[in-house]
C-alpha cells in the first residue's frame, strides 16, 4: 500500500498479545531517541492499521526522508464521492471474484503513460452509461471504467485485489475505507490532506505528519521489550522452619 512497498511483515508473539509490525525495507532513517510507551495512531489520533496494543510494546521513533510532493489545490481535492459498486461480472461474462485490499494499493504504472491518458481520453466521450461496466487493457494490463455520479472511475488490481481510482485536479485519488479518507498518489507514496492543509504520507501501516521544512516523516515502530526476569519462588517451610525475610534462606528452631 507507496506505503513502503516491498516490506516484510513480522509475527511477534509477547505473552497473550499477538503484534503485527511492518517494517518498510531501506527507508529506515536516522534513529531517534525518545520513546513512547503505548499503541497505536499517528499525531492526529487516528488508528493504525496492523498491529495491536500489548503492555510488552515499545514504540521507537525514527525519521524517514521524504522528498517534497507537490499539493493539489484546494478545489482540487477529492472530498466526498460515491463509488461505484465492485462489479458482478467480469469482462467474459463469469463471476467477478476478488478479495479485499488489506491496505492502500500501489498505483498501477500505466496510469503515468501518456499513450494511456489519451486512451482515457478518447472513452470519456463515448462510454457514458452509468449502469455499465467497460472493460479494457493497455499494455497488457486490464482496466474497466465506469461512469458513475457523473464522475469517471477506473478499476484496477493489485495483489488479487480490485479497487477504484478517479483522475482529479492532476492527481490520482483512491479512498481509504479503514482510515475513511481520500489519498492521492505522488512520487511512490500515497498523500493525505488533514484538516487545516496538513500533509500526512502513508508509512509502515499508517499516516504520518510530513515535515516539510526538514523534509522527513517521524515514524512510530514497534518493538517487542523484553520483561523482566521472574522472581525466585520462596523456599518451601516445614514444621519447626520459616523462611527468612529475604526468601533465600530457610531457618530451622
Amino acid at each position: 500500500m507507496g506505503q513502503a512497498e516491498g516490506s516484510r511483515t513480522f509475527w511477534m508473539v509477547f505473552g497473550c498479545g499477538v503484534l503485527t509490525a511492518a517494517f518498510a525495507s531501506g527507508l529506515l532513517g536516522a534513529g531517534r531517541p525518545g520513546i513512547v510507551r503505548g499503541g497505536g495512531g499517528d499525531r492526529a489520533g487516528t488508528p493504525r492499521r496492523g498491529w495491536s496494543h500489548s503492555p510488552g510494546v515499545v514504540i521507537r521513533m525514527r525519521d524517514v526522508p521524504v522528498p517534497r510532493p507537490q499539493v493539489p489545490a484546494p478545489a482540487g481535492i477529492v472530498r466526498q464521492a460515491p463509488r461505484p459498486p465492485q462489479p458482478t461480472l467480469g469482462a467474459d461474462g463469469a463471476a467477478f471474484r476478488t478479495r479485499a485490499l488489506a491496505g492502500p494499493p500501489r498505483q498501477p504504472g500505466i496510469v503515468r503513460n501518456p499513450d494511456f491518458g489519451r486512451q482515457l481520453s478518447s472513452q470519456r466521450g463515448l462510454e457514458r452509461d452509468p449502469g455499465r461496466f467497460y472493460w479494457h487493457r493497455h499494455g497488457g494490463v486490464p482496466y474497466v471504467h465506469r461512469f458513475y455520479h457523473d464522475v469517471d472511475w477506473y478499476g484496477f488490481w493489485h495483489g488479487g485485489a480490485f479497487f477504484w481510482m478517479r483522475p482529479f485536479g492532476g492527481f490520482w485519488w483512491w479512498y481509504d475505507p479503514f482510515f475513511a479518507r481520500w489519498v492521492y498518489w505522488y512520487d511512490n507514496y500515497w498523500w493525505w490532506p488533514g484538516p487545516g492543509g496538513a500533509l500526512y504520507v502513508y508509512m509502515d501501516n499508517n499516516y504520518y505528519p510530513y515535515d516539510s521544512v526538514q523534509g522527513i516523516v517521524t515514524v512510530k515502530s514497534p518493538q517487542v521489550e523484553t520483561p523482566p526476569p521472574a522472581a525466585p519462588p520462596p523456599p518451601e517451610t516445614s514444621a519447626g522452619a520459616y523462611a527468612s525475610p529475604d526468601k533465600t534462606r530457610l531457618v530451622r528452631i
